[in-house]
């Protein structure tokens, strides 16, 4: 390799890392998984500006104490914010009001972060002609249970919003996401009202909002479906939640009408389906 080739090598890696990316992980009674997921946004192969664990009312005080033990450890600034109970939506607002990079990269505490994740954003980012209106780059996961990826579209053109959430064509949760920290801003972040589907109302109020979203089929994490989660403690108050989200939907215009009426003939397929299976179980 030439004198050149290196030198122009080199620019382009100063010019790869000079946005700043805060990374936010929300924390409840996740003390068995929070380090690993700490340990894993620190061995990003870019340089991360900080992390940062907010810890939304754990009933005991060991997310502080991994914070603490990890500082010395992890090479990279990490703070540590304590809340009242509020749910995820309220956890992640609270770690946006204090993240000083300009890019936002969401991580739940039960999840591990792949070292190429933001790396593979910008990268994909970069290959984008018309980077003005993009508010954020996702890219795809790797689910734990069976070690696969699971496939979306890979996309230099700004993306539909009725595919959001789709299985094989956009993902909807907000840990696949690279956001632009004005843009989450603008829209005031979460909607704290909802309980279930607050990133696809994220994501479709940015759309409405004037930005674009791009995305890459490298997976950014590994996603792991714990026992704990909202979703499966309760089935039933998953798809409730789901059609508040979906009447917001119709009533803001965040999806087209077929779209949103696909969606709930969905919703109630499932949630007959359930109550069958319950009355077999009983039997």
């Amino acid at each position: 390799m030439t004198m050149m080739s290196v030198s122009k090598a080199k620019l382009v890696q100063q010019k790869l890392h000079l946005n700043k990316v805060s990374v936010i992980i929300p924390s409840y009674n996740s003390e068995m998984t929070l380090k690993n997921a700490i340990l894993s946004t620190a061995n990003s192969h870019y340089k991360l500006l900080e992390i940062i664990v907010v810890d939304d009312g754990s009933e005991s005080k060991d997310s502080k104490f991994i914070v603490d033990s990890l500082c010395n450890t992890v090479n990279i600034p990490l703070i540590y914010k304590k809340k009242d109970n509020g749910g995820p939506s309220s956890a992640r607002n609270a770690g946006i009001s204090i993240a000083q990079g300009d890019w936002i990269a969401f991580l739940d505490s039960d999840d591990i972060m792949l070292p190429e994740s933001i790396k593979s954003k910008f990268k994909h980012f970069n290959g984008c002609k018309d980077k003005k209106n993009i508010g954020g780059i996702y890219g795809s996961f790797i689910w734990s249970s069976t070690n696969e990826t699971q496939p979306f579209l890979s996309s230099i053109i700004p993306i539909s919003r009725n595919d959001i959430g789709i299985l094989g064509k956009v993902p909807g949760g907000a840990p696949a996401y690279l956001f632009k920290k004005e843009a989450l801003e603008k829209v005031n972040g979460f909607d704290e009202s909802l309980i279930f589907n607050e990133d696809f109302d994220l994501l479709l109020r940015l759309i409405k909002s004037g930005y674009n979203f791009v995305g890459t089929k490298e997976p950014g994490f590994i996603r792991n479906i714990s026992e704990n989660s909202l979703t499966r403690k309760s089935a039933k108050s998953s798809l409730v939640g789901s059609r508040k989200f979906l009447k917001k939907a119709y009533k803001e215009e965040l999806l087209s009408n077929h779209e949103i009426v696909k969606r709930l003939m969905v919703n109630y397929a499932v949630s007959i389906k359930q109550f069958f299976i319950s009355i077999i179980q009983k039997i």
